[in-house]
């Protein structure tokens, strides 16, 4: 897997139709074997997990406007209840 780019700083994150909330994220776009891209990442932000984790749609927010839909794949209640996703679509960083 080689890095492309990598986006660590505010985001704000849409869950569904819920109002916007701030939070960070510490994101990386890669390239695997075979030319497969891809982005994924940690974010930390008050939102409810289990609604994350149901969601239709979470997309994150960077300040330039630029937005990317994730999929949350889990959660670290010991790593400070930080979200792990995967990006869908391309990255918007």
């Amino acid at each position: 897997m080689v890095q492309l780019s990598s986006y660590d700083g505010p985001v704000s994150v849409l869950v569904d139709d819920d109002p916007a909330v701030e939070g960070t994220v510490s994101a990386r776009s890669y390239v695997e074997r075979g030319g497969l891209q891809g982005w994924r990442g940690t974010l930390l932000a008050p939102v409810d997990v289990w609604a994350a984790l149901r969601a239709t749609r979470v997309r994150l927010r960077l300040p330039d406007g630029q937005e990317g839909d994730v999929v949350v794949t889990g959660t670290n209640a010991l790593a400070g209840g930080r979200l792990e996703f995967t990006g869908s679509g391309p990255a918007p960083f």
